[in-house]
């Protein structure tokens, strides 16, 4: 979109998550058509900003060799996390810090979740944003096990982290989180967005 700026600083962006996201080497024209086409999807069926989903989407490729967190789950949860009116500061630190807790303690977050441990670190491993979305849609309405996980961000919180009300709004709107990224699951695989809109606007960005 036209909020990303000039071509050139939109392409330069969209490299370096592709060289996160896919591995050195792995940039071709068709990859970066394929991340410009997730960004121009979700901000077409929403009301995500593409300097946005890059924010967000950078301050997560931190955590990315450690997590093997896949891309689409990034921009969707990017786009979500816009959606319900968080910043890509706030809403990217959370989930940095959350992913990084439950993988140094699957059985107690697993526990709590009522999720089965060795399911629940198989989809930590594959799939660590749907991981941390079951947690969340698992904890809602139990006050006893959210009080628990918000009290083991304590310090975290204490230095502006807002992980607790973060995780609440993932645990608020599990549904819509899965959708965003099925969103970008789907505009990932082609780029008929972007070909879409150069069409009707004679550009692309």
């Amino acid at each position: 979109g036209k909020e990303l700026g000039s071509v050139e600083k939109t392409t330069e962006s969209l490299v370096k998550l592709i060289n996160v996201f896919e591995g050195p080497g792995k940039t071709s024209e068709q990859t970066v058509l394929r991340y410009g086409n997730a960004l121009i999807d979700l901000a077409n069926k929403g009301v995500a900003t593409g300097d946005f989903l890059v924010d967000f989407a950078q301050r997560l490729a931190g955590i990315e060799g450690i997590t093997k967190i896949q891309i689409q789950s990034v921009l969707g949860l990017a786009a979500a996390f816009q959606e319900t009116g968080q910043s890509a500061e706030v809403s990217a630190s959370a989930v940095t810090q959350l992913l990084t807790k439950i993988g140094k303690d699957v059985p107690k977050y697993a526990a709590l979740a009522k999720i089965n441990e060795e399911i629940f670190r198989k989809l930590l491993r594959e799939n660590p944003a749907e991981a941390l979305l079951s947690l969340a849609q698992n904890l809602k309405g139990n006050s006893k096990a959210f009080d628990e996980i918000s009290s083991k961000f304590a310090d975290l919180e204490a230095r502006g982290v807002r992980i607790t009300s973060i995780f609440g709004v993932m645990a608020d709107k599990t549904d819509f989180f899965r959708e965003k990224i099925g969103i970008a699951t789907a505009a990932l695989k082609n780029n008929g967005a972007l070909i879409e809109g150069a069409a009707q606007k004679q550009q692309t960005f």
